[in-house]
């Protein structure tokens, strides 16, 4: 039974019809752990980012040097990236942390 907040039951739905392990929302009181089935976490984009980085740092850094190669306008390098989610709203712990893996 899905007893999460009634405005957010379709997400918590798709997550569970794509055999999601992950929820990344910045809303995660709606999704108390009595409502997220066995084996999916719920986690904001920061904490979810700052994961990855701590299992995988190679894989991370190449998706954002792949990323800074596609940027055009402006142009920005990994290390401007990065600064720039360090001092945002939703990723700045992710942000700090990338910095020290660049």
């Amino acid at each position: 039974m899905m007893t999460c907040d009634d405005k957010d039951r379709h997400v918590l739905a798709v997550t569970v019809g794509a055999d999601a392990t992950h929820l990344v929302t910045t809303n995660t009181r709606d999704f108390p752990v009595r409502s997220r089935p066995a084996g999916v976490a719920v986690q904001t984009p920061d904490r979810f980012l700052r994961d990855r980085l701590a299992e995988t740092p190679n894989l991370v850094v190449e998706a954002i040097e792949a990323m800074s190669k596609r940027l055009r306008s402006p142009p920005q390098t990994p290390t401007e990236i990065a600064h720039l989610l360090a001092k945002g709203q939703f990723v700045s712990k992710f942000g700090v942390e990338l910095l020290d893996a660049l």
